[in-house]
């Protein structure tokens, strides 16, 4: 009687007739002895109802009951991720995957936690489930943006074609292909034109804006503006395409709202609103800087080696041997990023810390195994006389005034240590706010802020420390060294 009536419930349950269901396994609970699957039932039933909790603890006991049984331990940790116990349900999904290495469903549900967490580890198992279900596309979709994610362009591409191949009726993979082909700088109009045509959601604004000239996008960031009127992103993209098009009254009161409801300034709002006054702020706002390259990360290298074509620690390393400084030294690596400065100054370093603003690229400058400590943190914070050698490769573009951060690298900086840093070089005045919202330095400012900082110039000579528009940016170089 009792083996009908569990049968019974699971017809029901799975039919969702929950009130059935839970009305039989309520009876079932008095049987003696208990039916060794309503603990599995119970925890189903749980999860229906979104009872996490409840869920678990029953699907517990029914894992405890079959330990070789895959149903139980699946829907075990599907309600650890309902009660949002993150890594306890990816742990119960790598025991279930184990177990079961080619159950497309689990690695399904794991990708999409790691889709929520990190984009980054979202890959592997959105591989393992596409290699299963390779006519998926969604699957298809998402495996591109984890390649994106990861700096793997060619994957994330042939990923976005076979996602649009396989249903041409969604929007996302042709709004994901227009958003790689714009970051390479390369047209996206008509991916983002069909992916709006299917879905012309706030999102689909944005793309499509984005892959048109300023005139013709004001009205796309606009309607996303009004459709999103909790998110800054299309009133900065709005604000931008007004500036672009020399509407500067309208763009700067854009700009004011954005800083009002932002006041830490994450998309840079009060660099774009000096540049439209002619005023020369401090330095670029903290949030910014660390909203820039957390974005960044990942494509850091890729870009900067590639694209720009990037020699500002080769520079640096060469004024080093040219005064014949050759250590070992004790060194602080100022805006470290992914630490490119840090892997070619390790040779003469005994001891190298590496600090950045932006955790996502100290995390990645951790892993290169090479520094003895990486912080978050802003490069100002130097111990007093700990160091020989302060480094701070393209990273002072950022800041205006030099005079703070020359000090800061003065007081850090032993008796015969040396201030090694590259920046963009202005020929006019001191120093200049660029359209790029990063700042120029003349020769004249950086031995003015040498001077008040107690530094004698060692080295300062014009530079070129990477491209853009496959144009050489102008720099300087500039090596101070402390009695």
């Amino acid at each position: 009687m009792s083996a009908d009536a569990l049968a019974q419930a699971f017809a029901h349950l799975e039919s969702g007739r929950l009130t059935e269901a839970r009305r039989l396994a309520r009876g079932l609970e008095q049987a003696r002895p208990e039916p060794a699957a309503l603990p599995y039932l119970l925890g189903l039933i749980a999860l229906a109802e979104g009872q996490g909790k409840k869920a678990a603890q029953q699907l517990a006991r029914a894992c405890a009951r079959t330990p070789g049984a895959i149903p139980p331990l699946l829907a075990f940790a599907r309600s650890q991720t309902l009660q949002d116990r993150q890594a306890e349900a990816k742990s119960a999904y790598r025991r279930l995957l184990a177990l079961a290495p080619d159950l497309a469903i689990g690695w399904q549900e794991l990708a999409e936690l790691q889709l929520r967490a990190d984009l980054k580890l979202a890959f592997k198992p959105l591989r393992a489930a596409t290699r299963l279900l390779p006519g998926h596309a969604g699957l298809r979709s998402n495996l591109g943006i984890a390649a994106r994610a990861n700096g793997d362009v060619m994957t994330a591409d042939a990923n976005f074609l076979a996602a649009i191949l396989l249903d041409p009726s969604l929007a996302k993979p042709y709004a994901n292909r227009a958003a790689l082909l714009r970051h390479r700088h390369l047209p996206a109009e008509a991916e983002a034109r069909r992916a709006f045509r299917i879905s012309p959601d706030a999102a689909s604004h944005i793309e499509l804006g984005q892959a048109l000239d300023p005139a013709s996008a004001l009205d796309h960031f606009a309607e996303a503006a009004r459709l999103l009127p909790s998110q800054l992103e299309p009133l900065w993209l709005q604000a931008e395409a007004l500036r672009q098009l020399d509407r500067k009254e309208q763009a700067a009161t854009l700009y004011r709202q954005i800083l009002d409801r932002d006041p830490e300034d994450r998309f840079g709002a009060g660099l774009a609103l000096a540049g439209l006054v002619g005023a020369i702020p401090e330095r670029a706002a903290k949030a910014h800087v660390e909203a820039l390259y957390d974005q960044y990360a990942v494509s850091f290298e890729q870009n900067l080696l590639g694209e720009l074509a990037y020699r500002g620690p080769q520079i640096i390393m060469d004024g080093l041997k040219r005064l014949g400084l050759t250590g070992p030294f004790d060194v602080y690596d100022a805006g470290c990023g992914t630490g490119l400065m840090g892997q070619a100054i390790k040779q003469l370093a005994k001891r190298l810390i590496g600090v950045d603003l932006s955790a996502k690229m100290a995390d990645l400058a951790r892993a290169r195994g090479i520094y003895d400590e990486v912080r978050v943190g802003d490069l100002l914070a130097m111990e007093r006389a700990a160091y020989d050698l302060v480094l701070a490769a393209d990273v002072l573009i950022y800041l205006g005034d030099l005079h703070q951060v020359s000090r800061a690298a003065s007081e850090a900086l032993r008796p015969s240590g040396a201030f090694a840093f590259t920046v963009e070089r202005s020929e006019e005045d001191a120093v200049v706010l660029l359209p790029s919202g990063r700042f120029a330095h003349s020769e004249d400012h950086l031995r003015q802020t040498a001077k008040a900082a107690g530094l004698q110039v060692a080295l300062l000579e014009p530079t070129t420390t990477r491209r853009e528009k496959d144009l050489p940016v102008p720099g300087l170089l500039c090596i101070l060294r402390k009695q």
